[in-house]
Order: C-alpha cells, then sequence, then structure tokens
C-alpha cells in the first residue's frame, strides 16, 4: 500500500485520541480468526471479490479472515447470522443491498432489523446497472422513448426476479420517463440475455460486466445508464441524471456490516483494514475489470446516512409497484 488515503488518516487520529480501556480492546482485537460471511453461494462475482478482500484484510489484521457462504433468502438468511451474532466483531456479513435495504421494506416480518441490528463498517463497491436493447429495437434512448410512447403497455424489460434494485429500477425509470412498460422477471442474467438478443424482450436491465461485453460485441446499444454517475468502463454511456432525470439513481452494492453494539474502537480497527485493501491501485483495478466500481471513504456514520437515503429512495419506488 503506497499511501495512507484521508480516511485512513482520520481513523487513526480519533483511534489515538480513545485512550483508556477503549484503546486496549482495540489493541487486543483480533487475536482469533474472523467470519466473514457471504450470503451467496460460492463462484459468483460477490464471492469472488469478496475472497479478495478476505485474503488480503486478513494480512492487514494480522489474523485470518475465514468466507463462511451462507446462500438463501435473497440475502436475508447470512445477513440474520450476523445480526444475531455477539457484538465483538468476530463475525461481519459481505452483504449485498437486498437484505439491507429492500428485504425489510417488503418482508416486515423478517428475522431481523438491519436498522437496529447491524452497525454499517464500509461500502466497497457499486455495481451500476445499464438499459439495453437491441440496435434494431432502439439505438438510443429518445429512440427508445419515442417507440414505447407509441404502444403504451405494449413492451417489456426484463429484470433478475421481482422487487429487486434491477425490477424497482426499471419501474422507476419507466415512471420518471412516462412510458409504460410491463415487466419480465428471469432467474438469472443468462436467460434474460438469452431472450434480448433472441429479440423476444425488448429491453432489459443488464448489469456493468454484461452491459461491456455485449456493447463492445456490437450484439446490444446501452440506452443509458440508471446509475447517479457515469461508470469509469464506460465512460460514453451518459446517466439518467444528466439527462434531466435526477431521481434516478440505481444500483446494487457490496458493504461490510458487524453485529449492532460492536465497540467502535473494534469498528475502527476493521473500516481501516478494508479501507486500507480499496487504497490498493492492484485491488482497484481488479474491481473494474470485474465490472464493479470501488468506493472510498463511505464508513461509518457516512454509510449509515448513505444507507437512510437508500431506504427513503425504496420506499418511495415501492409506491410505484402494483400490489401483488
Amino acid at each position: 500500500m503506497k499511501s495512507m488515503p484521508k480516511t485512513l488518516a482520520l481513523v487513526a487520529c480519533i483511534a489515538i485520541g480513545l485512550g483508556g480501556a477503549n484503546s486496549g480492546r482495540a489493541q487486543e482485537y483480533p487475536n482469533k480468526p474472523i467470519r466473514m460471511v457471504i450470503p451467496v453461494a460460492p463462484g459468483g462475482i460477490t464471492d469472488a471479490i469478496g475472497r479478495i478482500f478476505a485474503e488480503s484484510v486478513s494480512k492487514i489484521i494480522g489474523q485470518q479472515v475465514v468466507v463462511d457462504n451462507r446462500p438463501g433468502g435473497n440475502g436475508s438468511i447470512g445477513a440474520n447470522i450476523v445480526a444475531k451474532a455477539s457484538p465483538d466483531g468476530y463475525v461481519i456479513c459481505w452483504c449485498h443491498s437486498a437484505p439491507i435495504v429492500l428485504h425489510h421494506l417488503q418482508q416486515p416480518d423478517i428475522p431481523y432489523d438491519p436498522e437496529t441490528d447491524l452497525l454499517p463498517i464500509t461500502r466497497i463497491y457499486d455495481l451500476d446497472l445499464f438499459l439495453a436493447a437491441l440496435p434494431s429495437t432502439a439505438s438510443s434512448l429518445d429512440e427508445f422513448i419515442k417507440l414505447a410512447k407509441s404502444k403504451p403497455g405494449e413492451l417489456s424489460f426484463g429484470s433478475t426476479g421481482v422487487g429487486g434494485a434491477l425490477h424497482l429500477g426499471g419501474v422507476l425509470m419507466s415512471n420518471e420517463l412516462g412510458i409504460q412498460l410491463s415487466h419480465v422477471a428471469y432467474p438469472g442474467e443468462a436467460p434474460l440475455i438469452n431472450d434480448l438478443l433472441g429479440g423476444r424482450l425488448p429491453v432489459g436491465i443488464l448489469s456493468t460486466a454484461a452491459a461491456i461485453r455485449l456493447s463492445k460485441s456490437g450484439e446490444v446499444a446501452l440506452l443509458t445508464s440508471l446509475s447517479a454517475n457515469r461508470t469509469p468502463t464506460l465512460p460514453d454511456v451518459p446517466t439518467l441524471v444528466e439527462r434531466g432525470y435526477p431521481d434516478v439513481k440505481v444500483g446494487t452494492w457490496i458493504g461490510v456490516f458487524a453485529p449492532a453494539k460492536t465497540p467502535e474502537p473494534v469498528a475502527r480497527k476493521l473500516i481501516a483494514a478494508f479501507e486500507n485493501v480499496l487504497s490498493d491501485e492492484s485491488v482497484k483495478e481488479k474491481l473494474l475489470a470485474a465490472g464493479v466500481t470501488p468506493v472510498n471513504g463511505s464508513v461509518g456514520q457516512d454509510f449509515k446516512a448513505f444507507l437512510t437515503d437508500e431506504v427513503a429512495k425504496w420506499k418511495g419506488v415501492l409506491t410505484l409497484v402494483p400490489a401483488r
């Protein structure tokens, strides 16, 4: 690691001033392996990047970070394990946005409350989303809007599942653009892409990795990004925010969480370790190559404020979704 970023410098300065029992506890931690729950099955991009961080954090923190894959419930099973764990920093979650924000809004009976049972440590990366079509269907956003308005309710968009960020992002986008699209849910991105390329699906919402691959080959036209900012690996694709739709800021993300009531010095050690990994240029390159955008400095209270905004945003979007 070449230099200490501003976030790490701030963490270090605060930690120096703690003193007393808190400093002693921070110095003792960790004295055994840390279990990092990843609430997806092994083999996907979430798991692969999580393992990169687990290995790197192990070297920084002086104890092994052991990956524990706990798939199921679209992430809620793994998140619940961490929410119910002892708040000592030895069980943490590598969580995506669904079990932290969306599940609680749509399923109030899940056995944990993300706001009160989990402590935000740091946001690691964002996964941007793109609206894509066959070039023969539409080669630009304006062309697609014109097409959709000429056939209200006749066109559909595809996403991976019901109630997730891709589905709800498509609903928000349609509402903001003043067009009527029906939703087609797919069990994964591969079948969605098959229908999109086969002409059976007018438009689909794609991950960055799929968007890069299919646009480079010329198989699809990327009509717009649904994310807040342009994606570094697809800098020529404008956002809807740029086009005058400031409320369309949709994407998914990965963050690290600990059980609520984890001691502040322990949380700061975790923040420092993960932010140290994020400051490594080689790690940033790996993230960008995987189609995700690394995030630096979204830690602690800043991360919590981000989550508050996420909850408010998705609450509003859910009012647009017809009751199922």
